[in-house]
């Protein structure tokens, strides 16, 4: 009997116990699984009935273990078998350590969030739209736990299950009924597989001269784009050697246009070719890096309200820009950008405005918005101008703050030249929106909810 328990793929099990379900959910798992319960320090999980129940029924139970580094030390003994991580949301503090370290030493492994009932700090009924907002709302918002951590969201309580599952489109959502249902079938690693599969990626860079900024742009995106993606360029009448070089690529889609028709109208013209469930808009002068969609994807996913996201980087305005990027060169940047991934995992803020340097947008949300206003001409403002509109439509924006990409800034403008623009763009915004909403978008404080 103990050679075969061996072979069975274990599952992993930390948090604070809920008051109901705990026992009847480990016993189920101890059935079919090898179960561990890492426990966190709380004395009363230490003696009596939790620690003898639990030995009781076969499970290896762990006292003091409830965190990343504790976590990462068991993993190291000999944890190639496991297949899920189940965590309990209401243990808060621990929750973040652990997403970071079962993603890095277990790529393979399902992360599943066990919920009873409403958690702490969630039990505000009087919200606008009942308790299961209240619920999300602390989810993904209140430093507590964001569901997109999560392959699979078991929920044992009040909840309601069908309403979480039109929010969270990329988390499996299961009632307790279900689970034991489907899992007296599958494997809670095939329960665990996301719902929604990954849809195709329209990248969109409009060019205008700057061929160096271009080919490097353009390298990197192939490179370090995971998941399907097609890519569209659009020449503002380059006379550098661009429409040549984009002449030559393969795989891409080429627009050309005899003059500068403008960054607004390029990707115009880019989103009417794309055929993407998203669409990436990139300035020619950025550097994406490794994992850099897949970040953006998981953040815009997270939550059905989000429409669109973007990364951090080095140079912009407001809360995107971030100081002190250590790094010289290409190479040294993808192995910062790598660490600043791991050290900001699952950091997301939402945000009045994304800087049009890197943004993706659901194809729902371009549908319902529509294109950007081409009366900003060249650039400048369009993206602030595309954020207030999809905000007044109730989409939400956010910020992946474990993404980060380079941009160089403004590598088609000359100084003079863009400070021009900015001003004809900033009274065309100031028309359009009223000099109140200037104020509010530019110098306001853009960061509203961090997590």
């Amino acid at each position: 009997m103990k050679k075969r328990s061996a072979k069975r793929k274990e599952i992993v099990v930390t948090g604070l116990v809920p008051p109901k379900g705990f026992f009847e959910f480990m016993r189920y798992l101890a059935r079919k699984y090898r179960v561990t319960f890492l426990a966190p320090e709380m004395s009363y999980l230490k003696i009596g009935a939790y620690r003898e129940t639990l030995k009781e029924m076969g499970v290896n139970f762990i006292e003091d273990a409830a965190d990343g580094r504790r976590f990462e030390e068991y993993v190291k003994k000999g944890g190639s078998r496991i297949e899920a991580v189940v965590l309990m949301p209401q243990e808060y503090s621990s929750i973040n350590k652990m997403a970071k370290v079962v993603r890095t030493m277990l790529p393979n492994a399902k992360f599943v969030l066990f919920a009873e009932d409403l958690p702490f700090g969630a039990r505000d009924t009087r919200a606008p739209h009942g308790p299961y907002v209240a619920f999300l709302d602390a989810f993904r918002a209140k430093s507590l736990v964001d569901c997109s951590f999560a392959d699979a969201l078991i929920i044992n309580g009040n909840i309601n299950a069908k309403n979480l599952k039109r929010e969270l489109e990329s988390t499996t959502v299961l009632s307790y009924g279900e689970f034991k249902e489907l899992a007296s079938k599958k494997s809670v690693g095939e329960i665990a597989e996301p719902r929604k599969k990954n849809g195709l990626t329209s990248i969109i860079i409009p060019c205008h001269n700057k061929l160096e900024f271009t080919r490097k742009c353009i390298g990197n995106v192939r490179q370090y784009t995971d998941g399907p993606y097609e890519l569209i360029t659009v020449d503002n009448g380059s006379t550098d050697g661009t429409r040549e070089y984009l002449s030559k690529l393969e795989g891409t889609t080429v627009i050309r246009n005899e003059k500068n028709e403008g960054f607004a109208k390029a990707v115009n013209m880019g989103i009417r070719r794309s055929r993407g469930d998203y669409v990436a808009v990139l300035n020619n002068d950025v550097l994406v890096t490794p994992a850099w969609l897949g970040g953006l994807r998981k953040c815009v996913d997270s939550c059905r309200s989000i429409g669109l996201a973007g990364p951090k980087t080095n140079n912009t305005f407001g809360y995107q820009r971030i100081g002190g990027a250590a790094y010289s060169d290409a190479g040294s940047l993808s192995k910062w950008a790598q660490a600043f991934n791991m050290m900001f995992w699952g950091e997301y803020a939402e945000v009045f405005w994304l800087t049009g340097f890197c943004i993706l947008i659901k194809r729902e949300v371009i549908k319902d918005v529509g294109l950007f206003d081409e009366r900003f001409k060249t650039g400048t403002y369009e993206d602030y101008d595309y954020c207030v509109r999809a905000r007044r439509k109730g989409y939400r924006i956010f910020c992946a703050g474990d993404v980060y990409v380079h941009h160089h800034g403004s590598a088609t403008f000359d100084k003079g030249g863009y400070l021009k623009l900015n001003m004809q763009n900033k009274g065309l915004f100031e028309k359009k929106w009223g000099k109140r909403m200037y104020e509010y978008v530019v110098h306001g404080s853009n960061c509203t909810i961090c997590r």
